[in-house]
């Protein structure tokens, strides 16, 4: 969840980037690669401990999928705001609202259960 802040965080500041404050370069690579690494290290994990082991190649594949669209689409995006507007502002403000999406879909995934199982059933007061 706070790699997706990160990573937000990271592409506002690249953002708006220029010759004249390259000190915000600093400022990215900082909060970019923090993001960035966080995920990485993070990401595997978090999926085996929300949906477990059973399908987890499956999930992974469909993660991986949509990945690879965003790779493909993302730079034809860049590019179509540089031919509209001269320049990368607006695509690289654009990325940051899509990845802090990532923190509330953390959030209304709920609580993991250990390896995807089931969590089991709230006793009442008497212990049924």
């Amino acid at each position: 969840m706070v790699s997706f802040v990160l990573l937000a965080v990271g592409w506002l500041f690249f953002a708006n980037a220029s010759p004249e404050a390259p000190w915000i370069l600093v400022l990215y690579i900082v909060t970019y690669g923090m993001g960035q690494s966080a995920h990485t290290a993070t990401d595997q994990a978090v999926v085996a401990d929300f949906f477990g082991v059973r399908r987890y190649a499956t999930i992974r594949g469909f993660i991986s999928t949509m990945s690879l669209a965003g790779g493909i689409l993302g730079p034809l995006y860049a590019g179509r705001m540089f031919d509209l507007l001269g320049n990368y502002h607006l695509a690289f403000l654009t990325l940051a609202p899509i990845v802090i999406l990532g923190t509330p879909a953390i959030f209304l995934a709920g609580n993991p259960t250990l390896s995807g199982t089931a969590a089991p059933a709230a006793q009442d007061s008497r212990g049924h």
